[in-house]
């Protein structure tokens, strides 16, 4: 993540924001791939490893759509990256719900995921970008943290009705038939990302201890710098991966 300072200094990249975002891509990649392994090709082990790694799910998930939020500030189009992550979304739900349904598996469709929802808020951001900037960020950040803690743990998920109320899913109002591999609705996580675009204003050069701009930890920071196309193939790669092994072995 590149941090700009004035215009006649270099940008100056804090290296640890990629290294904590790629811990979390990392940690997203083995919970993937201890699911795959436990509904497709019936491991136990993996199956007795994934149940305490979804404990920790929401808080590297909560670290890595922070991280986005900062990254929000400091971007050069959050319009390009918008649009970009929402076509990629959306071309992820038009392959993901036929194909399943053709092979017959429910719920791994990917109906509103993490691009979704990243997608969504900051095309949100690039819209109320201005407003936003006028607020006390330490006061901003503070009501976002709480909205987030209170709407992921007293926000109602589950609502009785037709089927046609799941078009409220991506507020995280579902019925209880709604499935979705992967699943980001924006309460809570639209507050974790907003979050992060009021802690970026305390991201200065001379209020961050100076190994936060060394590279301590070369591969976190490498797939924190390719998170995108890592997420994009990591699935698909592992279900190839784990197919070719359990054929041959």
């Amino acid at each position: 993540m590149v941090i700009r300072m004035t215009n006649t200094e270099a940008p100056k990249r804090i290296f640890f924001l990629d290294e904590v975002r790629g811990f979390c891509v990392l940690c997203m990649v083995l919970y993937h791939a201890l699911g795959i392994l436990d509904r497709f090709f019936g491991n136990a082990t993996a199956a007795a490893l994934w149940k305490p790694l979804s404990y920790l799910q929401p808080l590297y998930v909560f670290a890595f759509v922070v991280i986005c939020g900062i990254c929000c500030r400091f971007s050069h189009s959050n319009r390009a990256r918008g649009i970009k992550l929402a076509c990629l979304s959306v071309a992820i739900t038009v392959i993901t719900v036929p194909v399943f349904h053709a092979v017959n598996i429910t719920g791994a469709e990917d109906k509103f995921g993490i691009l979704h929802c990243l997608a969504t808020c900051i095309l949100l951001y690039t819209i109320i970008e201005r407003p936003l900037k006028k607020l006390r960020p330490e006061r901003a950040a503070g009501v976002c943290l709480l909205l987030f803690l209170l709407s992921a743990l007293l926000f109602p998920r589950v609502v009785t009705g037709g089927a046609g109320l799941n078009v409220l899913s991506f507020l995280g109002l579902h019925t209880a038939d709604y499935q979705s591999a992967d699943y980001m609705p924006l309460l809570p996580w639209g507050f974790a990302f907003f979050f992060g675009t009021f802690l970026s204003n305390y991201l200065t050069e001379d209020r961050l201890p100076q190994w936060m701009y060394q590279n301590q930890v070369r591969l976190f920071s490498f797939v924190g710098r390719h998170a995108l196309p890592i997420y994009l193939v990591h699935a698909p790669l592992l279900c190839f991966l784990f197919a070719i092994y359990y054929h041959y072995a």
